[in-house]
């Protein structure tokens, strides 16, 4: 809002700072859905356009006729019931700030070894610097979105989201200590294909056999039945 006046204004834009602060005091937040006025005051804040229509005390808020035990308590009341109301509406609300985020998120995947850069923005005195530090190396997934990078061998290990790293184009495929423990502790590489080849041989040469097997039992019954002497029929005789 200060900063929309200072465009438009930018030789007297002090002038405005009151009534900035005036008109963001009495806006309800769609964090909690409550004006700053209210959280802290248990009542909103008294607005001139109120007094140009004779709305003094809105609904639940008119304090007049009561003693101040009465007033405390009211106001202990209501102050118990907005912030109540507000940690409730700022639970609804994180959970829809998440739901339109992840709707555009581009998922980013590394793997323990990865040359990574982490996202750093530069403080004042270097101004001039980049946005990203490093180079690190991703040492372990801790969860979809979280990694432990390192920068160094017995560095401190820090947690980061995914989105504040990307991969190191100029390291790409440079070996590091990570890569290195993983190869010590993988067993050595078995050619998959060459042993679904041999396991397929193998199974062909069983079906030839077999099938050859089947054949020459197949011509041994055909040879013994052209062997075997035939009963000729009885013959009649006709007198």
């Amino acid at each position: 809002m200060l900063a929309v006046v200072c465009r438009e204004h930018p030789d007297t834009w002090d002038e405005y700072v009151d009534i900035c602060i005036s008109a963001y005091n009495s806006t309800p937040s769609r964090a909690t859905g409550y004006s700053p006025h209210m959280m802290i005051f248990g009542q909103e804040k008294l607005m001139p356009i109120d007094i140009v229509y004779g709305v003094l005390n809105r609904p639940g808020e008119d304090l007049s006729g009561q003693c101040n035990c009465e007033f405390t308590a009211n106001l202990e009341r209501r102050l118990k019931y907005v912030h109540a109301m507000a940690v409730k509406e700022l639970g609804s609300y994180c959970e829809r700030m998440k739901e339109r985020y992840d709707l555009n998120l581009n998922q980013k995947q590394f793997a323990p070894g990865d040359w990574v850069l982490r996202y750093y923005p530069p403080n004042k005195q270097k101004v001039l610097a980049g946005p990203t530090i490093g180079p690190y190396v991703v040492t372990r997934k801790c969860s979809e979105y979280v990694y432990e990078i390192q920068v160094r061998p017995g560095a401190t290990k820090l947690t980061v989201h995914a989105n504040d790293l990307r991969k190191c184009k100029s390291l790409l495929g440079e070996p590091n200590w990570v890569k290195n423990a993983i190869l010590a502790e993988k067993p050595p590489q078995v050619n998959v294909r060459a042993a679904q080849r041999v396991q397929e041989n193998a199974q062909v040469a069983r079906v030839k056999q077999t099938n050859s097997s089947t054949q020459w039992s197949q011509e041994d019954i055909q040879v013994r039945r052209s062997n075997r002497t035939t009963k000729k029929p009885d013959t009649l005789c006709y007198a």
